[in-house]
């Protein structure tokens, strides 16, 4: 479109005529077969070749600039490479000079040696810069295949090399598959691991059969979930090594690949060993593309298909020139752009240093690219898309065996590689600079070893020389590695050089030094400077972010001058003389896991630095101490560094967020929590169809409103999941409910698979309108994924632990406090304090904590019998000691179910099963420290007693009580297993319920294709869409959106489609939403999460921090959002709308009503935990906090009395409000449970990059 309109303006027609001329040019033109639809196609005439000609049909005269463009693209090599040149020699002049004048020595000659390399660093970081100002950013054409999908012409395997390693590895390697795929959902999108074995002295290792049985497993299943032939294994077994003396799998991943081309393309010999482990390899004939990728490496959402798109396109698709070499214009392999994720790059204050971690822009289309806008040449780094028949054809026999390491960069010169920069990846960045070093080492060694590619001549697969193939910008791009790796050690050689032999360039060296440091800290602002709107994008953070990493580079520069000079001299040894190690390598993942064992030898070759750092000085100041003053900056850094480096290589170890607060403080949230879930608790039952009443009005009425709606349902099921996590309920009692619950919901009159929008809880009929809400329901279904997930967590978690003493404590403490209010005896307070006492300490090992709970039991039946007989027990201490007894019964009765074999295995000491001869039972005696969980009770996965044949423990024994004891072991044993095995497949069932329920629910139809936004609704008695839309990102119907792109309803373009406008208040750069409500910010963070950075991190934090600060101004409490209010109807039951902070919201007339919610402070205790408990604590002092948590809202819009302070108290509990409260607290004092569940989703993680959008630079 954009070379339509330039072509129009330059040539004085319409644009629809340039458009009908192009067409009809493109017909006329005659075709060689070879490339027929390339020539045939417009785009060859707008933007490609025949640019220049169609231009000169149609009388365009091209601007100057577009003039000037095409002769850099013509002679860029020249240009380039010259640039450099001459910029080098330009910054070599002045100490040149200096050398001449003063009479040019050996020493001299030394220095201008090591001076060079910084010098050409320097003049290649100012030529790539200056390019990419010049020069705009090239994008590579596309099709469109969003609407229908990929072609069969273009099906496409997606593959991920792995090493079958260990088995936690091969399960999160099928995991990361299946992600990739629900992402990227597609029939003729194909998915598949290729593994190999570790490297072994032998062919066959013992664990070889059980991890390739486990990754076989996982790959099976996935084709069961998804469907036959989705998913592929590949594997091989090991062949002997020379080089590595080991036997591996033959050239690590580039023999992989080589394997792949030759199976699709028919090429493998039929006596070769099969490497298809799993799916059908005559399907894998018709793959046109293959898709690799690393194992770390996200594929976001759609982005396999626009890979597809870009590589399919015409003027992308590869052929041969007259030399038999893949033409000019055209690609073989397109390479992505590839970005640390967001979570990787804060994981840590290295990533957070060596990253630039402010996210992700999704809307920009490409970005700057020296390489790519120059040549329109990129370099591949391992990831992308590539045509295997070219890719073999051309590669084949181009290089020796066991000679490469790094293969990535001259694959792509051979072959030709296109940079799409609009598609973007994420890997995981190293989280310490020891990690980070070992794969630099392993990266320097690597482009060391293809160092014959630069010459004229390289060897073949046979080792035989022949002609260099490579372009001499390719060549370059060899030479430029090598010389890189080499600047750290010149570096270094030059300033101690200067300093000791020639200290009239010393400050020239520092100089030169520095400015390679410091180059990228100054580009940014001079970018600012001299650019268009340029300073709207001007950033402190970004300044100090800049300043940091150059700081740490300094510090550092002697470490990286040894790590370059040890991995260049590993390579030579290694080639010239022991020809051992070439193929060294290791994983990420294990080069991760092993950054721990080596920090100790890191931290003595940083003792050594320091040593050698101190050393310089003496000298310095011993021979030269007139070069002290020059030497001393760079002298402290490199005797610090054991400190830097200390920092970089220190796991960052996060509190949770509880832990920020004091015990008193955690006490007392717990205590509101426990408060919160009574509403639930007593609530909902039988009366209520097992779903939740919308609300309980104390004042005025004191009844509960008999209707519910599907927010509603969906926070009394999460809640009745919470509540185990906090101890309140059984896992037991949590599957009872929720099954009760999920028995209503599938009887109830549905829409399309809805729910509808209230339902009448006398007779479950819908209430008249019937409606359906797009925020409700995608709200409901994050709801269900999240119990899904949190059903399968529990299955595999002890069915007792602390969790259950926890929930105790708070009971017992609300008690307490009960007690104090009324006249009851020091006696029975006592009774609590020491049942507290016991509760206190839990214990570590399961059976003392059985023990425990049946001290505890007898205590509470004690407390219990204390109470006066008459005490109402729906009020007060009665009603506490009620739920202390029901909470104690419900434990024993897990106990008693699940764990007495524990209780009886430990009657006997080990010195009696010893003499008793039952050495066998020790075992489990010794190893069973937790209670197990359903899941290892049901399939016999207990320690010890799995394989124990009790008729034979029995025989020889004489005496009848250990026959006795040993019986009732195995036979409550026996009865736990299944019990278990019950309570198991009642879980599973369950789960697999709502997997249905939520499956059947239909999105789509809510959805608007032209507006790519969702509909607030539909009426289903007038059968028509509602008329307004959810337009805003700063919404709680952003949930529902996440939910529907993961599940593959609507496109990402919905996401993006969501506005964003911003604000300014104060300091303040706001995200804006409607109504600026705490809800619409903080409710989907209940199960979402984001990600630091992050643009919805700095939205939901700037929310807060405005909310606290509307507060301060207004003299009242915060947290502002929707909630009841203190008007009153006919009925006298309280009216809801919606209350916001006039900062945060774009509607009118937010300060003309003042109403404060404690829900929306507590919605703000993750974000926040000191002021969220100091609102709170004044949030009481107004009176807010009684039986069910705190009442629904204080009113500050009305006083209580004419002559009283503003603020009514809106007596009322609203069961959406009072959910939102109790699962705030549950992420907040349980590890952000909720949020994990629903990110422990496969669609959900698909999706997560999604979050990872940055702040914009400058906001609308």
């Amino acid at each position: 479109r954009e070379a339509v309109e330039v072509l129009a303006k330059g040539s004085g027609l319409e644009q629809v005529q340039v458009a009908r001329k192009v067409i009809e040019f493109a017909g006329a033109e005659e075709s060689n077969e070879g490339w027929q639809s390339r020539q045939k196609h417009v785009g060859t005439y707008l933007i490609g070749e025949g640019r220049k000609l169609f231009s000169k049909t149609v009388g365009c005269r091209e601007s100057f600039n577009y003039r000037f463009q095409h002769w850099i693209y013509r002679f860029h090599t020249v240009l380039y490479l010259t640039s450099i040149f001459l910029a080098t020699i330009g910054l070599m002049t002045y100490p040149t000079l200096i050398s001449i004048r003063s009479g040019i020595t050996i020493a001299d000659l030394l220095v201008l040696i090591f001076l060079t390399l910084p010098a050409s660093q320097l003049a290649t970081e100012a030529t790539n810069y200056l390019t990419t100002r010049v020069l705009p950013a090239r994008r590579l054409p596309k099709l469109d295949f969003s609407k229908d999908g990929i072609p069969d012409a273009y099906r496409t395997l997606v593959v991920v090399p792995m090493l079958l390693s260990d088995e936690k590895t091969i399960v999160e390697e099928i995991e990361k598959l299946e992600v990739r795929f629900l992402g990227n959902r597609g029939h003729n999108l194909v998915y598949a691991l290729f593994s190999d074995f570790t490297d072994a002295d032998s062919v066959v290792a013992p664990s070889d059969a059980d991890f390739l049985l486990i990754a076989k497993e996982g790959i099976n299943r996935l084709n069961h979930s998804y469907g036959e032939g989705r998913f592929y294994h590949f594997h091989r077994q090991r062949t002997w090594s020379e080089s590595e003396q080991k036997f591996i799998g033959w050239e690590r991943k580039r023999g992989k690949l080589e394997e792949l081309n030759r199976l699709i393309l028919g090429l493998r010999r039929e006596d070769e060993p099969s490497i298809v482990y799993v799916g059908e390899a005559d399907h894998l004939t018709h793959i046109r593309y293959i898709i690799t990728l690393d194992s770390d490496t996200q594929l976001p959402r759609d982005s396999a298909r626009r890979l597809v798109e870009t590589l399919a396109h015409p003027l992308n698709q590869p052929r041969y020139d007259e030399n038999g070499q893949v033409a000019q214009g055209t690609y073989t392999l397109i390479q992505p752009r590839v970005s640390p994720s967001l979570p990787s790059a804060v994981a840590s204050l290295f990533s957070r240093i060596y990253t630039d971690p402010v996210g992700t822009d999704p809307y920009t289309q490409a970005i700057s690219n020296a390489y790519q806008d120059l040549s329109g040449e990129g370099s591949y780094i391992g990831k992308g898309i590539y045509d295997p028949r070219f890719f073999y054809q051309v590669l084949s026999d181009c290089f020796p065996d066991e000679c490469l390491l790094s293969h990535d960069l001259i694959e792509g010169a051979h072959v030709r590689t296109g940079l799409a920069s609009d598609i973007e990846l994420f890997d995981e960045f190293p989280s310490d600079y020891i990690s980070y070093s070992r794969r630099q080492h392993r990266w320097i060694r690597g482009d060391w070893q293809i160092i014959d590619w630069i010459f004229p001549r390289v060897p073949d697969r046979n080792k035989q020389r022949v002609a260099n193939p490579l372009s001499l910008l390719n060549r370059w791009k060899i030479f430029d590695n090598l010389r890189r790796s080499l600047v750290p050690a010149s570096s270094f050689a030059a300033l101690v050089a200067a300093w000791f032999i020639v200290p009239e360039l010393q400050f020239f060296a520092a100089a030169l030094s520095a400015s390679l440091i410091l180059f990228q800290p100054l580009a940014g602002p001079l970018t600012w400077v001299t650019s268009r709107h340029g300073l709207k994008a001007f950033s402190w953070r970004q300044i100090k972010h800049d300043l940091g990493r150059a700081f740490a580079e300094a510090a550092l520069l002697l470490h990286q001058a040894g790590l370059s000079l040890d991995a260049i001299t590993r390579v030579f040894y290694r080639r010239l003389i022991s020809r051992r190690g070439l193929l060294e390598w290791s994983t990420a993942q294990m080069t991760e896991r092993t950054a721990s064992e080596r920090r100790h030898i890191y931290q003595n070759k940083f003792w050594l630095i320091s040593l050698l750092s101190l050393g310089i000085g003496i000298s310095l100041f011993l021979l030269r101490p007139e070069s002290l003053l020059f030497a001393l900056p760079w002298l402290t850094l490199w005797l610090i560094s054991p400190y830097m480096v200390g920092l970089l290589t220190r796991k960052q170890l996060e509190r949770e967020p509880h832990q920020m607060l004091s015990g008193r403080d955690t006490h007392m949230l717990r205590k509101v929590a426990r408060r919160t879930w009574r509403y639930f608790d007593d609530f909902v039952g039988e009366d209520t169809s097992w779903l939740p009443p919308d609300n309980y009005q104390v004042s005025h009425q004191n009844q509960l409103a008999m209707r519910t709606s599907p927010t509603n349902i969906g926070m009394w099921m999460l809640s009745a999941l919470a509540a185990n996590d906090f101890g309140y309920l059984t896992f037991e009692q949590s599957i009872d409910r929720l099954t009760r619950t999920m028995k209503t919901l599938n009887g109830l009159e549905r829409y399309e698979g809805h729910l509808l929008n209230w339902y009448n809880l006398e007779n479950l009929e819908p209430l008249k309108p019937r409606y359906v809400s797009s925020v409700d329901s995608g709200n409901f279904i994050a709801a269900l994924w999240t119990l899904e997930q949190g059903i399968i967590e529990k299955l595999e978690q002890p069915v007792l632990s602390a969790s259950a003493l926890g929930g105790l404590q708070d009971t017992a403490e609300i008690l307490l406090e009960e007690l104090k209010k009324e006249k009851t005896s020091p006696e029975t307070k006592q009774g609590v304090l020491e049942l507290l006492d016991l509760i206190q300490d839990c214990p570590s090992e399961a059976i003392d904590l059985i023990r425990l709970m049946r001290v505890i039991n007898a205590k509470v039946e004690s407390l219990a019998a204390a109470l006066p007989e008459d005490a109402d027990s729906r009020a007060g201490a009665a009603y506490w000691v009620t739920q202390l007894r029901s909470q104690v019964a419900a434990w024993i009765n897990i106990i008693d179910r699940y764990l007495i074999w524990m209780e009886i295995l430990a009657e006997r000491s080990e010195t009696e099963i010893k003499k008793a001869g039952l050495e066998p039972l020790l075992v489990p005696r010794r190893e069973i420290h937790n209670a197990p969980s359903l899941k290892s009770l049901a399939f016999s996965h207990v320690g010890g007693l799995n394989h124990l044949d009790s008729t034979k423990l029995m025989e020889g024994l004489q005496e009848p009580d250990l026959k006795d004891w040993l019986e009732r072991l195995f036979e409550s044993y026996g009865r736990a297993k299944w019990f278990s095995s019950e309570m198991f497949a009642l879980g599973e069932k369950l789960g697999e319920t709502m997997r249905i329920f939520s499956a059947e629910i239909n999105l789509g139809f809510l959805y608007d294709p032209t507006r790519s936004l969702f509909s607030i609704g539909y009426n289903i008695t007038t059968n028509q869409l509602d008329g307004s839309f959810y337009d805003l990102l700063a919404s709680e119907a952003r949930l529902g959106s996440y939910v529907a792109i993961a599940r593959g309803d609507v496109p990402v373009d919905h996401w993006l489609a969501l506005n964003r406008p911003y604000s300014s208040h104060g300091q303040h750069r706001v995200l804006l939403s409607w109504t600026g409500t705490m809800f619409e910010y903080l409710m989907p963070l209940l199960l979402q999460l984001t990600y630091p950075n992050s643009l919805l991190d700095r939205a939901t934090r700037e929310s807060v921090s405005l909310q606290q600060a509307y507060g301060r101004r207004r003299r009242v409490p915060w947290g502002i959002s929707e909630s009841a209010y203190g008007d009153l109807d006919l009925n006298k039951t309280y009216q809801y709308k919606a209350f916001g902070v006039p900062w945060l919201g774009l509607k009118r007339g937010l300060d003309e009503d003042l109403v404060v919610a404690p829900y929306a402070t507590l919605l703000a205790v993750s974000l926040d935990p000191h002021a969220t408990v100091k609102n709170l604590e004044s949030l009481t002092k107004y009176g807010l906090l009684d039986d069910y948590g705190y009442f629904e809202a204080i009113d500050f819009n009305r006083r209580p009395k004419a002559d009283a302070e503003p603020g009514v108290i809106v007596r009322a509990y609203m069961a959406h409000h009072q959910g939102m409260a109790f699962l705030a607290l549950t992420n907040f004092l349980n590890d952000n449970t909720m949020q994990h569940r629903f990110h422990q989703d496969p669609r959900v993680k698909a999706t997560e990059p999604l979050l990872y959008e940055r702040v914009p630079v400058s906001p609308p």
